[in-house]
């Protein structure tokens, strides 16, 4: 427990660092300091594009993370995230969210979030069916393998989807509509 205190107070330490002389640095990786909370003063780095959390001890984000109205690229791997993760709602201009190997019981929230072309949500014990994604219609990756699903999730046939990995789902055929995918390299 003490040396989850240090990584967090040094997490802390970091993001103070990193606003004080990286005003204009667009990346903040913030991965392996074992936090279970996010830094409070990450909120006031309204300009960083991509945020790499990944490998920490998160159980949930806070509603404040909205207020990164500029976040582009959010990994959230390896964390203990738990359902709901409606926050990450108010994060309309997210292009690439990774949320492999959590909790996550369900993934609504994922629907509101159009601008995504990269989605990883591989290795969650899913008990609720993935929503439909049509108005996802940007998405060029999508990972949900590892989830306890049991159809194929709905997509939007236009979408330049190139890769879609659906491994270890207990599918018993792939849906006819795998076959729109025109630009689809990889399943």
């Amino acid at each position: 427990s003490e040396k989850l205190i240090r990584y967090s107070k040094d997490a802390e330490q970091f993001v103070q660092n990193f606003i004080s002389s990286s005003p204009k640095k667009k990346d903040l990786i913030l991965s392996r300091y074992g936090l279970k909370e996010l830094p409070k003063n990450l909120l006031e780095i309204k300009h960083i594009t991509n945020l790499d959390l990944s490998f920490n001890r998160l159980k949930t984000v806070p509603p404040s993370i909205g207020k990164l109205v500029n976040l582009k690229t959010l990994n959230l791997c390896n964390n203990h995230l738990q359902s709901p993760l409606d926050n990450l709602k108010n994060l309309k201009d997210l292009t690439r969210l990774v949320l492999t190997w959590n909790g996550l019981n369900e993934v609504d929230f994922l629907s509101v979030l159009v601008n995504l072309q990269y989605l990883d949500i591989s290795h969650n014990p899913l008990r609720e069916p993935i929503p439909d994604l049509k108005n996802l219609k940007q998405l060029k990756y999508f990972d949900c393998s590892e989830c306890n699903q049991n159809k194929m999730v709905s997509l939007s046939s236009s979408a330049p989807l190139e890769t879609l990995k659906m491994n270890n789902n207990i599918f018993f055929k792939l849906d006819d509509s795998v076959a729109e995918f025109q630009n689809l390299r990889t399943l």
